[in-house]
């Protein structure tokens, strides 16, 4: 296996794999850190791409298991770092600080790149939260206006958690029918907090604007 064409890495041959992983996983379990918490992280994020263990999907299972490591190693409520949208900015950097810990050991510059997209990073999500609150506030407001019921209101509340909702779903969490189930997302939809899901497989609906702000700038 290598990397690129013509190649910039070749990863430890399969013979060496599970070897390798054992390591992994031995370190990762371990209660007590080497360096800071972050920084172990992104140790641990070099030598998972270096070991490059799959043929395909290696960064994205390398970036999954660094938001669950910085999740539970800093102690986070929740999954609040995310590192892909930093690293993809400058993928041709990123890819070059990982080549430069193979080629000439330079940890330095790699954890250097690393801690300045968690300070970029984590003012990108203050400010995502941020806006997140001021919706909230403003969909508190527009069912005011439909004099909506309680119940209403939790379906708007459980939008920040998942923004996609199915009427069977909504009647069967509420215990209510399935009419009063579609009436409740009908009235959402009146007020521009939902808006229906095309090509859904089933009947579905997803809140756009917090989609845009969670996924999108």
């Amino acid at each position: 296996m290598q990397i690129g064409r013509p190649p910039r890495f070749v990863p430890p041959p399969s013979l060496f794999l599970r070897e390798r992983l054992d390591n992994f996983e031995e370190f990762a379990r371990r209660d007590e850190r080497l360096y800071d918490p972050l920084v172990d992280a992104f140790i641990m994020h070099y030598q998972f791409e270096a070991i490059h263990p799959f043929e395909d999907g290696n960064g994205r299972v390398g970036r999954l298991l660094l938001s669950l490591m910085i999740t539970k190693w800093c102690g986070l409520s929740n999954q609040w770092l995310y590192m892909s949208e930093y690293f993809d900015t400058d993928k041709e950097e990123y890819m070059d600080r990982l080549l430069r810990v193979s080629t000439h050991n330079d940890w330095q510059g790699w954890i250097y790149f690393c801690l300045e997209g968690v300070i970029k990073q984590s003012l990108n999500t203050e400010e995502r939260c941020n806006r997140l609150l001021r919706l909230s506030a403003s969909f508190k407001e527009r069912v005011k206006a439909l004099q909506g019921s309680t119940r209403l209101q939790n379906i708007v509340e459980d939008l920040f958690v998942t923004p996609v909702v199915r009427p069977t779903s909504l009647a069967s969490r509420y215990r209510v029918r399935y009419n009063t189930a579609r009436s409740d997302i009908d009235k959402l939809v009146s007020a521009d907090i939902l808006r229906e899901l095309p090509q859904a497989p089933q009947k579905s609906y997803y809140a756009p604007e917090i989609v845009a702000i969670i996924y999108g700038n």
